[in-house]
């Protein structure tokens, strides 16, 4: 027997997905629109309640809109598909699986472990470290996701290192200091987000001028990239005090296993690749790909199947 118990966000989204097909099809807006763009409409923030109650699966929302788009015809499928189509769709899937193989290798404990002897003396200098190296990684990674995918496992060992149990403000303030030192001030690097390359693009295509990697970083970094990471340490710090356990045993590391040395050549390569690219003009997308089919290569590779089916 069906069970039609619903809980609040399940009702949120039935009342809202309701009242946008009532409000579309029966009343005065109606007459404004011709059917194809009042379906439009309704599918399209139909899918957004979806996305905003989470009462299903993100993915399945999203597959469920794009099947609906075609079922519909409301669009053909070269422009319902168009987001494969994107860079920035395939630098995110790129550091998704980077990341996956940066702790499938153990390179991420690590990391963790070498930044945390230099770090773990206050929680200042954890959490100001963590944002530094966000930033920083923002001159070689293209993409905030892909970057908050790869800094946020080596943070959260950090704080593991430092003694913050789960739950707690130490570990809540690690957390938010990798995710926005990825994303806040990496808006001041040029090719670090993917608004800005909308950016480049519209300037492009309106005005006929392309930012110069430079002029842009001098004119915002100082207070958009700086500034911006004073105040998220600042407001970490305040909103969520704690303070980190110094471990008094010392930690003996394991050889480098063959893994991370084959993950940190690859990385090596491309990050190359992503430095060099104003000369051999290849998408840092097309570069990150290339890194990701190596990384899932049978024998070759460092990801292996059952994990990337774990995680995708």
């Amino acid at each position: 027997m069906i069970n039609f118990d619903l809980n609040r966000s399940q009702l949120t989204a039935v009342i809202l997905i309701t009242s946008i097909f009532a409000i579309a099809f029966f009343s005065a807006l109606s007459g404004q629109f011709n059917t194809d763009q009042l379906i439009a409409a309704c599918l399209i923030l139909s899918t957004l309640v979806l996305l905003a109650t989470s009462v299903i699966p993100e993915h399945l929302s999203a597959l469920i809109f794009m099947a609906a788009a075609m079922l519909l015809a409301i669009a053909p499928a070269d422009v319902v598909f168009s987001g494969f189509t994107s860079t920035a769709c395939w630098l995110i899937f790129s550091g998704l699986i980077i990341g996956i193989a940066i702790n499938e290798t153990g390179l991420a404990k690590r990391i963790a472990n070498i930044f945390t002897g230099r770090l773990d003396r206050s929680y200042g200098s954890l959490i100001g470290g963590i944002v530094l190296l966000s930033i920083l990684l923002g001159f070689l990674m293209p993409s905030s996701i892909g970057r908050a995918v790869l800094v946020i496992p080596i943070a959260m060992a950090m704080g593991t290192h430092c003694g913050f149990k789960e739950g707690s403000n130490g570990q809540i303030g690690v957390a938010l200091a990798a995710a926005f030192g990825c994303h806040v001030p990496t808006f001041a690097i040029l090719p670090a987000n993917v608004p800005n390359m909308v950016l480049i693009g519209t300037a492009e295509t309106m005005h006929n001028w392309t930012p110069m990697y430079a002029e842009y970083l001098l004119l915002h970094f100082p207070v958009l990239g700086l500034i911006k990471a004073l105040l998220i340490i600042g407001a970490i710090m305040w909103l969520f005090p704690d303070t980190p356990t110094r471990s008094s045993k010392v930690v003996h590391s394991e050889p480098v296993s063959k893994q991370e040395y084959k993950l940190m050549g690859i990385m090596v390569v491309t990050l190359g690749f992503w430095l060099t690219d104003s000369f051999h003009h290849i998408s840092a997308a097309w570069i990150g790909l290339a890194a990701v089919c190596i990384l899932l290569m049978p024998k070759i590779g460092v990801v292996n199947q059952q994990s990337f089916q774990n995680k995708f």
